[in-house]
């Protein structure tokens, strides 16, 4: 029988190893997002990526589990792992973890995403106004002056922007706005980070929020629309802008 000791000493080891093949995992999403394993590619046999990786077999199969569970890779049996074709593949998940790997949105991607935000968050307008309820509202204007206090910090404007978007989905009281916004968060902080970048110190934007608060405080359904439509269109002006100049400068 393991002593209590004996326990203590193994649980450990099962949880670095798990750590570890984390870190790998994170290795090759790096890796398959800088194209040295491109879509379709096999990734070498388990012996020699292992080693490459200087890691055993079984922290390697934990790790290729977890990119075959997000959707990167695929197994056939018999022939070896393949990275698989984002177009055939793609999902939300997948667009987060390779995002998180350190890839960038194309312009059509951030075109996309821009829709889908306009669409989603006009389409909730009218509803907010009469849901949003006073505890709500107070995490909102809290969430205001936090912004306040971070201008001209870009990536937590990013994050911060985020998060009021996140609240006002939660205020809807619609579960599935909320995992819409919940299911595209990496995505939308890499799209916040290109408008607080772009737009001087923030306070635009900031100034954006603080009147689809007040707007909400009054219950003013036409009125949150409206402060609404104008942070959607302004935060899509600004990224126009962005990859225009892109464009122009590679």
């Amino acid at each position: 029988m393991t002593s209590h000791g004996a326990d203590r000493k193994a649980r450990p080891v099962g949880q670095q190893r798990a750590r570890l093949s984390d870190r790998v995992a994170a290795e090759l999403r790096r890796l398959i997002v800088q194209g040295v394993y491109p879509p379709g590619s096999r990734l070498p046999a388990g012996d020699v990526l292992a080693g490459q990786l200087g890691v055993t077999r079984l922290t390697l199969r934990e790790a290729l589990a977890q990119l075959e569970t997000a959707g990167l890779t695929r197994t056939r049996h018999g022939s070896g792992t393949y990275v698989t074709d984002p177009a055939e593949s793609a999902t939300l998940q997948m667009l987060s973890d390779t995002l998180s790997a350190g890839r960038d949105l194309t312009p059509d991607e951030v075109r996309a995403l821009l829709d889908f935000r306009a669409v989603v968050m006009l389409g909730f307008a009218a509803r907010l106004a009469g849901a949003v309820g006073p505890a709500q509202l107070e995490r909102l204007q809290a969430l205001v002056r936090e912004e306040r206090a971070a201008l001209g910090q870009p990536a937590v404007l990013a994050a911060l922007d985020y998060r009021f978007n996140e609240q006002l989905a939660l205020a809807s009281g619609n579960l599935f706005y909320t995992l819409l916004i919940r299911s595209v968060a990496r995505a939308h902080e890499y799209l916040g980070a290109i408008v607080f970048g772009n737009c001087g110190d923030g306070s635009v934007v900031v100034d954006t929020h603080d009147a689809i608060v007040r707007a909400l405080r009054k219950a003013d359904a036409a009125a949150v629309a409206r402060r609404i439509r104008t942070y959607v269109e302004g935060g899509n002006q600004i990224v126009a802008a962005f990859l225009r100049k892109k464009g122009k400068n590679p």
